[in-house]
């Protein structure tokens, strides 16, 4: 009978066990479902909110401003063209209409005052027909001819003159001093002005060139052929010695005598002013263009010392 109750209540005690148990474990399973749900239905409803961005550094740049597009700019209102300026008048000076050769004194004067500031140089240019002058005596210096004939409103005004001893003759210093003014008045010339009239006037220039027997020669070959001729004239160094002839003197020397009339006439003008007046003859030569391979070089000529008893 013990044994039996025994097993009975063996019996009744894991029956109410596994019902506890079971009722346990279903209370565990429906919270275990709830708390599923619970963050199921978080998880859905909010969704993961983005990193922020970290702050930039202190000494970085700053963010470039966004610029708006076209589309977002207003259209700006139209403006209306510029009125034309009025056209201004434009002075131009009047082309240059050469007088006939007689009758072109006054505008060469005119046109030649501003060669020099020399106030001689105003009274070089009193004599008429002044284009045919110069044409002339630049034809004859061309062809070693003294072009005395057609300067002679610039011959000096006092005579040539000698200093002579029983032993030797000479040229007196004063001859020489008598073209002191007139190379001067020469080498004060502005070469360019000079050129650029020589170019002016050229129209008359050639006439009267043609109007000496030259109708097929240009003039330019003819001054190109003058400076050269000067520019051959030697330099002379020492004291020069004349020898008398019937009316006037020679020089001793004879390569000096066999020069030209024209070289001769710049060595009348002194061993101070012939040097100068070379130079500025190359000047001009340049002015005009000709190259100085054109030209003859300097060349210096040592006299013979006078001769004592």
């Amino acid at each position: 009978m013990e044994s039996g109750e025994e097993s009975h209540h063996s019996t009744l005690d894991e029956i109410l066990y596994r019902r506890r148990r079971k009722r346990l474990l279903g209370t565990l399973t429906a919270l275990a479902l709830l708390l599923s749900a619970v963050g199921l239905y978080l998880i859905v409803r909010e969704p993961p909110r983005p990193a922020t961005p970290p702050e930039p550094p202190a000494h970085s740049e700053p963010r470039p401003i966004p610029i708006a597009t076209p589309l977002e700019q207003p259209t700006p209102p139209p403006v209306a063209p510029p009125e034309p300026a009025a056209p201004v008048a434009v002075e131009r000076p009047a082309p240059f209409t050469a007088p006939s050769l007689d009758e072109s004194d006054p505008l060469v004067r005119q046109l030649s005052n501003e060669l020099s500031h020399q106030p001689d140089w105003t009274t070089s240019l009193a004599a008429s027909d002044l284009v045919r002058r110069f044409v002339a005596a630049v034809d004859n210096i061309a062809e070693g001819k003294s072009p005395k004939e057609h300067l002679d409103h610039l011959r000096p005004k006092k005579k040539f003159a000698v200093a002579e001893d029983e032993h030797h003759i000479g040229i007196d210093p004063a001859s020489y001093a008598r073209y002191d003014l007139l190379s001067d008045v020469l080498v004060s010339l502005d070469v360019r002005a000079a050129a650029a009239l020589y170019r002016k006037l050229q129209p008359l220039i050639e006439q009267a060139y043609a109007d000496l027997g030259y109708p097929d020669r240009r003039f330019d070959e003819t001054l190109a052929a003058a400076i050269r001729e000067l520019l051959q004239t030697p330099v002379l160094v020492g004291e020069v010695a004349l020898s008398p002839r019937v009316i006037s003197y020679e020089y001793s020397d004879p390569e000096i005598e066999e020069l030209s009339q024209a070289q001769k006439q710049l060595l009348r003008t002194g061993p101070s002013n012939a040097p100068r007046l070379q130079r500025k003859l190359r000047e001009l030569a340049g002015a005009l263009g000709i190259p100085k391979s054109a030209l003859p070089k300097s060349r210096i000529h040592e006299l013979a010392a006078p001769s004592t008893p």
